[in-house]
């Protein structure tokens, strides 16, 4: 089967070569730029704590003009692939639909930041995004509970769509 597929040729499939075609017009970061502004405004609103110390370690790497945010690509994604099935199914843009996709996008991104902050505890990583890590900037403890903490915000949230499957 391996040798098979090693001989199986997908050339005719490809529509762009990095290597010989100039970069698409289409910057797929512009054509969501709007959705994705508030991400972190919305992230913070679902991480408040009465500790202030586990809400300013979620919050690490979704502060107001923080450099350190990332480039989104996940939320990216998550947006263009719920615009692509929606026209691909030969549906207008909805409104309430795209709303659904935008909740998804700051879940994702919620889930990738807490997989960020343990792993870098894990690995006793001084910095992410050129900034200290959480760890570094609060404690070992505080990045642990901050890590719990999105997954935990982010499972509600997830819950809160009220569709057991993508909860599952």
């Amino acid at each position: 089967t391996v040798q098979g597929l090693n001989q199986l040729s997908l050339s005719h499939f490809r529509c762009h070569d990095v290597l010989k075609n100039a970069p698409p017009e289409v910057d797929p970061f512009k054509r969501v730029q709007e959705h994705i502004a508030p991400l972190s405004a919305n992230v913070r609103s679902q991480l408040r704590s009465e500790d202030d110390t586990l809400e300013e370690a979620a919050q690490h790497f979704f502060g107001v003009g923080n450099m350190r945010e990332g480039k989104r690509v996940r939320p990216v994604l998550v947006l263009l692939m719920g615009e692509a099935t929606a026209l691909a199914g030969g549906a207008p843009r909805d409104e309430e639909q795209f709303k659904l996709h935008e909740g998804l996008a700051a879940i994702t991104e919620m889930i990738h930041t807490a997989s960020l902050v343990h792993d870098d505890v894990l690995d006793a990583a001084e910095t992410r995004r050129g900034g200290a890590a959480v760890h570094k900037e609060f404690t070992t403890k505080a990045a642990v509970l901050s890590g719990d903490f999105l997954l935990a915000r982010a499972s509600v949230a997830l819950a809160r769509l009220g569709d057991v499957q993508v909860v599952e």
